[in-house]
């Protein structure tokens, strides 16, 4: 079962993919959610990871939009590395 806060990063990630007309929310858009929680970004701090780096890099990957991509009103769908990481 999924905590409500990992939920509410793996909808964010969606949102994200969604909006840039991904077709699937892959690794990237989930860490690039997970960052935006305030908890997990200092866990990662903590642990030597720099934050700021990671988000602009990852914001630059997934800035990229495709005209032809996910049909409008379409969710994206969790790619099989995503629903792997969730079942572990």
């Amino acid at each position: 079962m999924l905590t409500s806060e990992l939920q509410d990063s793996i909808n964010r990630a969606i949102e994200i993919a969604y909006e840039s007309r991904h077709e699937y929310v892959t690794l990237a858009h989930l860490l690039y959610s997970l960052l935006q929680d305030p908890e997990c970004s200092d866990i990662l701090r903590k642990i030597g990871a720099s934050t700021d780096s990671l988000k602009s890099v990852l914001q630059n990957r997934l800035s990229i939009t495709f005209d032809d991509g996910l049909p409008a009103g379409q969710l994206p769908e969790l790619s099989d590395s995503v629903q792997e990481a969730l079942n572990r």
